[in-house]
């Protein structure tokens, strides 16, 4: 058996969710970044060869051939619709329903405090934090995406004095929780596991490339999707949302959506590669866009809202019961086609034997137990290899080269975004003139 979580970071299987920094019973774990903003679960001398880090490790998790109902997981009822709180509404991500839940929760006594994630003002970078709210009227505060790696589970390490917590977290987040309430009666507070659909969380390098457009040392913070931002009389719909980077002395800059569309394969680390577990099968419910479902609103946005237990199921039916939400039925299903579950169920699987192909490692096989199949996409996977050695090649550049790579990304991007609208603008046209 492996002492500690080395060995999971060692081949980029960490997913920073902090989970072995609150089961140490030393303090021996520690987070550390590459240059490329890689976030990793390390040991430090302290270490005492436990083992119980390696316990909770959600990476242990992965399947690295999922079946779709492995991805899929427990599924109750599905909506999507918005909450009924215009405030929390406006400030909030799509429909706003992670905030309301928290506020009901609250405003109901079932819980005591919870777990978020917060962003706030910061140079060279914004801070992102886990921390613990103890009231509704903190809500406003935490909401919105993060979208950047946060050890999440650190909180847990000072909630003993809690009995009823609620956390929110993503996929990697909720597992490493459950493993730590398995393991020791002291995590076994959390009540609510609020899951985030993720499709994955880019290295904290976007901030110094978007920042690096930007003449300010000042203190900053980025809205990630800015919903109903109208700036010079034009108005922006969720579905093409601006990115817009506020300092502390009230100046805006706007970048339109392409500046973090089109870093994520750049900024993607090789966890987020293999991890198939997008609409977090671990929660009580799960929250998320709806895209790709008809009849949403695109122009101030909707929340996907899926239950996966008995007490997620009662905690939305008492929501709607009380005029907290106003939610739209769906065919449980379509999960499936609104998240790309079937791309994600092939993409996990060749990507994370394209992983331990490069690493070449008898150890990981051992531990998850991949067996070769030679009906295997030998080609597929040997494209994915290029895309992981891409990010590691990447990962030992310095800030001023990744900076300079991340830029030059965008504006191919951006260039390539135009040669399109100009080809459907000449077919358009086209298809006018054909018509007349």
């Amino acid at each position: 058996m492996h002492k500690n979580i080395n060995i999971i970071s060692d081949n980029y299987l960490c997913s920073n969710c902090g989970a072995c920094y609150s089961i140490c019973p030393k303090d021996a774990v520690e987070f550390k970044s590459t240059n490329i903003g890689r976030l990793y679960a390390t040991t430090n001398d302290k270490c005492i060869s436990c083992g119980l880090c390696m316990k909770v490790c959600p990476s242990f998790k992965i399947k690295p051939a999922p079946s779709i109902e492995d991805i899929l997981g427990c599924t109750s009822e599905l909506y999507t619709g918005v909450c009924l709180d215009q405030k929390l509404y406006t400030n909030g991500q799509s429909g706003g329903l992670c905030a309301t839940t928290l506020k009901y929760l609250f405003e109901t006594n079932k819980i005591d405090a919870a777990i978020v994630c917060k962003s706030t003002y910061g140079f060279p970078h914004p801070k992102i934090e886990s921390i613990i709210i103890e009231d509704a009227r903190e809500l406003m505060a935490v909401q919105k995406s993060c979208y950047t790696p946060v050890p999440l589970l650190k909180s847990l390490k000072h909630t003993y004095k809690y009995n009823r917590l609620a956390l929110v977290g993503l996929p990697c987040h909720i597992q490493g929780a459950r493993k730590l309430a398995h393991i020791s009666p002291k995590f076994q507070n959390i009540k609510y596991y609020i899951g985030l659909i993720c499709d994955r969380t880019l290295t904290d390098a976007i901030f110094d490339i978007i920042h690096s457009n930007i003449k300010s040392q000042v203190p900053y913070k980025i809205n990630w999707r800015h919903k109903g931002y109208t700036r010079n009389g034009v108005f922006h719909q969720y579905h093409n949302a601006p990115l817009v980077v506020a300092d502390e002395n009230g100046n805006e800059h706007i970048f339109t959506k392409s500046h973090r569309i089109s870093l994520k394969e750049f900024l993607t680390p090789p966890r987020c590669r293999v991890c198939y577990d997008k609409i977090n099968t671990d929660a009580d419910i799960v929250l998320g866009d709806p895209w790709r479902l008809e009849s949403t609103d695109t122009k101030y946005g909707e929340s996907l809202i899926l239950t996966r237990t008995k007490l997620g199921s009662e905690l939305i039916k008492s929501m709607i019961e009380n005029n907290i939400v106003r939610l739209k039925k769906r065919r449980t299903e379509d999960i499936i086609t609104s998240q790309q579950l079937c791309k994600r169920q092939k993409d996990s699987s060749y990507f994370f034997k394209a992983l331990l192909n490069l690493r070449k490692s008898n150890v990981l096989n051992q531990i998850f137990s991949v067996k070769n199949n030679q009906d295997e996409a030998v080609e597929l996977i040997m494209e994915y290899e290029k895309k992981i050695e891409d990010f590691t090649t990447a990962e030992c550049l310095s800030k001023e080269d990744i900076i300079k790579k991340g830029n030059y990304i965008i504006r191919r991007y951006k260039n390539r975004e135009k040669m399109r609208n100009c080809l459907l603008f000449r077919i358009v046209n086209k298809i006018k003139n054909l018509i007349q």
